[in-house]
């Protein structure tokens, strides 16, 4: 592994667990192992580190939900596969959140990380959105937005409150989408 992949996976770990003003670069410099010169090298602000330490949570989660959700064979059943998805989540031991929220939170007006944060939840929405179509089901990018909003509640609800069941809530809300479940009728 690589030193810049160390500093990448040590500022994700850190930042997950405690937000992003929390933890400075010193901790994660010595936490990675790193030196401050090959910490600058690769990462020369921290704001640059941020940005690609949700670059990277991006493509862990895109590649985790995408499997997830492409396991189903029918699409009536992918949806309730990204619901599943994020009730496992909410489960484990490293769950604190999302991290995107969490950087929105922290850097209101940090017009890069705001990128970031937007590139990921259009990306949720969108998966949604093309889920919602498989079914079927007319006004997909309206019900997709609603939809991906219910997903970022119920992800602070389980940090809040430290319960997995906020996706069971979630899905509920997901079956009442018009011709969301063939079987809701």
């Amino acid at each position: 592994m690589s030193k810049r992949t160390d500093i990448l996976e040590t500022a994700l770990a850190l930042f997950n667990a405690n937000g992003y003003i929390a933890v400075g670069v010193d901790r994660i410099r010595d936490e990675a192992g790193a030196s401050k010169m090959t910490l600058y090298k690769h990462f020369p602000s921290k704001d640059v580190l941020i940005r690609e330490v949700l670059a990277l949570r991006h493509q862990q989660l895109a590649d985790a939900i995408t499997r997830a959700v492409e396991a189903a064979p029918k699409p009536e059943e992918r949806l309730r596969c990204l619901l599943e998805w994020h009730h496992q989540w909410f489960k484990q031991p490293d769950f604190h959140g999302c991290m995107f929220i969490k950087a929105l939170d922290e850097h209101p007006r940090h017009a890069a990380i705001i990128d970031a944060v937007r590139r990921h939840k259009q990306w949720l929405t969108q998966l949604i959105a093309t889920l919602l179509a498989e079914m079927g089901t007319s006004d997909t990018e309206q019900w997709a937005a609603v939809l991906c909003m219910q997903l970022d509640g119920a992800i602070v609800h389980a940090a809040l409150f430290d319960d997995p069941t906020a996706a069971d809530r979630a899905w509920q809300v997901a079956c009442r989408v018009p011709g969301c479940l063939k079987e809701n009728g």
